[in-house]
């Protein structure tokens, strides 16, 4: 595997639009050994939550039970992508602050 690591948020976890959204590539290429998959308890509780909204919406009356079914699979297939400790950091992250993201702004992209 790569040395190479990214951290997946829930929006790159849950189907919005599409019906897997990008997780199924992105997972799919972490099983290939292109990178490591890193996310939270955060980032898996807002998938949750989120995954369980949207299929209650779709009228799934088992939206509780797929979304932990989800969990469940993520947590079997990648045991180590589960993060913790880097809460000290947070503070430390201007972007995150200022946008609630840790992608660069437009005007910093690409430099480096």
């Amino acid at each position: 595997m790569t040395g190479s690591g990214a951290v997946l948020d829930a929006n790159a976890l849950h189907p919005e639009g599409t019906r897997a959204g990008p997780r199924d590539t992105l997972l799919r290429a972490a099983e290939a050994g292109l990178y490591r998959p890193y996310w939270s308890a955060e980032i898996l509780a807002e998938v949750e939550r989120t995954l369980t909204r949207l299929l209650a919406r779709r009228g799934r009356a088992d939206a509780d039970v797929l979304a932990r079914r989800l969990l469940a699979h993520l947590a079997a297939h990648f045991p180590a992508a589960l993060v913790a400790g880097y809460e000290p950091l947070l503070p430390t992250l201007a972007n995150l602050r200022r946008t609630g993201t840790l992608w660069p702004p437009r005007s910093r992209r690409g430099r480096g």
